[in-house]
């Protein structure tokens, strides 16, 4: 292995994946990683609100080990603006 990666790995006693004999399962995978993984969605709201039905587009993020809920984006258009931004749109 000629990588960064690759050193990284040689360094820590971890074989290139296809010299493994017993490749982790998906168990020890999440124990190894816990600290530092989460879960990412994307939902929307409407709502009555003063200028008429507005749609809240909301991007979150679940952190898993301490299960604390990010807001990272919110985004909102009404119905007035509906031609004016297509920020999320069907490809």
């Amino acid at each position: 292995m000629d990588t960064t990666v690759g050193n990284n790995m040689k360094a820590n006693g971890i074989e290139p994946a296809r010299s493994r004999k017993h490749p982790g399962s998906w168990e020890t995978f999440l124990k190894a990683h816990w600290d530092v993984t989460a879960a990412v969605d994307f939902t929307n709201v409407e709502a009555w609100t003063k200028v008429g039905l507005t749609t809240f587009y909301l991007l979150f993020v679940r952190e898993l080990k301490t299960r604390r809920v990010n807001f990272p984006h919110l985004h909102y258009q009404s119905e007035r603006d509906v031609d004016k931004d297509d920020w999320v749109s069907a490809a």
